[in-house]
């Protein structure tokens, strides 16, 4: 299983591309994309979250590659990706979970909450 975060900011045919070409490459059955309602390490999106969300959903609707999830939309602080791995390896724990991030991310990984926690939970798969 692909997981995929990120403010999508907006959503665009490079994330839907690169994340079906991951996808394939690696025979994943399926890709989650979780949206952060309030990113935590970057600056404030341009569109609310609600307009994020909305785009979201009309992309998972013309996208066979997109599973939306929410999970952590409603949490009352900012997004935390260790968390929601977390949960995913705890829930799915005969699935291999490749988190899918770009290059940018990945590079300020020494930034993250609980970073080191996240390269045991899961595959990293640089973008």
């Amino acid at each position: 299983m692909g997981v995929f975060g990120g403010t999508f900011d907006p959503i665009h045919q490079g994330h839907l591309r690169t994340v079906a070409s991951v996808q394939q490459q690696l025979g994943l059955a399926q890709v989650l994309f979780i949206p952060a309602a309030r990113p935590r390490l970057r600056s404030v999106p341009t569109a609310s979250a609600t307009d994020r969300l909305e785009m979201l959903k009309r992309a998972w609707q013309a996208s066979p590659v997109l599973t939306l999830t929410t999970s952590n939309w409603n949490a009352r602080g900012p997004f935390n990706d260790c968390f929601d791995i977390g949960s995913f390896a705890h829930d799915y724990q005969e699935t291999p979970i490749c988190f899918i991030l770009g290059i940018d991310a990945f590079l300020g990984l020494p930034q993250w909450y609980r970073w080191t926690e996240l390269l045991g939970l899961a595959h990293f798969v640089v973008m």
